[in-house]
């Protein structure tokens, strides 16, 4: 009957009457060799050509016996390794390399693995169906195990209990030294009856239970830019004014736009006369000399006695005869003075400018 081999480390099992007065190369082997190499057994494996497949054979040398698989060369990307299905083992992997690498059983469906970023190293277990992460620091440490001295200086060192109570905050309470920024929402249990501020006023933890800065979904008005850190601007309301009421607020009404209401606008529109009565009395006025027409007067019937330039001629004696006067008057104009009353009615008719302004209903309230 032919030797068989171990389903993990694949190591020879000598069937019964099979290599006799020979059987102790075979064990040797197995003894010497094999299992030494799944103890204590290192091997590398180059990721650098791509993805590696562990090498399994039986009853001889191997990659996945090994103990220790340490991945070396380099790689732009993420590379993954496989050992046998179907295999348990546990394995120290050590990624020297520039990238992270993953190490997954050939197991049919989809093995998760275990990833192990660049320049770390973990204890891993197989079942032969997956890998999975065996080094939780919580299976090896014990609280007073470690003893840690020195300041931390980089972003990686531990501390103490004792550099925290001294340098922060004291476990059991105490003063914290400097500020504090606290991102998200904080729970404050233990407290006494007041809260201490460093003004030195303080405020009674009820009161400020039932009294929050502001609650969440308060509307407010602010004179910024935009809405200030923790609010959100409200965009639905546009062009309107604030007008205060002192019954419920948070009412809306208008129809006409602030700027559109109160932009410049001319009026225009005509006036319709209807009847139109005027009475009174017109004052008196004597016409001066320049107020009258031009005009002269007829002078007849004067009589001319003989004798001196009229003595010579024919028949002479008395006589009589006409004449004009010189002209006189200007043509000028003049004028009337006038009291009285008038009475009648008149309509204007034009386009009326629409001051219904939209606007929010506003409330004043105070603080309590």
């Amino acid at each position: 009957m032919p030797s068989t081999y171990s389903q993990n480390l694949r190591l020879e099992l000598i069937a019964s009457g099979e290599q006799a007065n020979t059987w102790g190369n075979t064990t040797d082997t197995n003894l010497g060799t094999l299992i030494e190499e799944a103890l204590t057994g290192a091997v590398q494996i180059d990721i650098s050509s791509g993805n590696k497949v562990l090498t399994a054979l039986n009853g001889a040398y191997d990659q996945a016996r090994a103990m220790v698989i340490i991945v070396t060369g380099a790689s732009a990307s993420p590379r993954t390794f496989t050992s046998p299905a179907n295999v348990s083992k546990v394995y120290v992997v050590d990624n020297t390399t520039n990238a992270d690498v993953t190490i997954k059983t050939a197991a049919a469906g989809t093995p998760v693995g275990v990833l192990i970023p660049s320049g770390t190293s973990k204890f891993v277990y197989t079942d032969g169906t997956d890998f999975f992460e065996c080094t939780n620091a919580a299976d090896y440490f014990t609280a007073d195990t470690v003893s840690i001295t020195g300041t931390p200086t980089a972003a990686t060192d531990a501390v103490t209990k004792d550099y925290v109570d001294t340098e922060f905050y004291p476990l059991a309470g105490g003063t914290v030294n400097g500020p504090v920024t606290v991102t998200g929402d904080v729970t404050i249990t233990g407290v006494g009856s007041v809260y201490r501020f460093a003004d030195g006023t303080t405020q009674s933890t009820a009161a400020a239970a039932s009294s929050p800065s502001v609650p969440s979904g308060s509307v407010m008005t602010f004179f910024n830019a935009a809405a200030p850190t923790g609010w959100t601007q409200n965009i639905t309301q546009n062009d309107k004014a604030l007008r205060i009421v002192s019954s419920a607020g948070g009412g809306t009404g208008g129809s006409v736009g602030f700027t559109t209401a109160f932009a410049s606008q001319a009026v225009t529109g005509s006036v319709s006369l209807g009847s139109l009565t005027v009475s009174g009395t017109t004052g008196s006025h004597t016409l001066t000399t320049t107020e009258i027409p031009p005009h002269a007067h007829y002078i007849g019937n004067a009589v001319i006695t003989g004798g001196g330039p009229f003595a010579a001629g024919p028949g002479s004696g008395n006589f009589s005869y006409g004449t004009w006067s010189d002209n006189a008057g200007g043509g000028g104009g003049h004028s009337h003075s006038f009291s009285g009353s008038t009475s009648g009615s008149a309509t204007f008719t034009g386009n009326s400018i629409n001051l219904a302004v939209q606007y929010l209903d506003m409330i004043l309230c105070t603080k309590n």
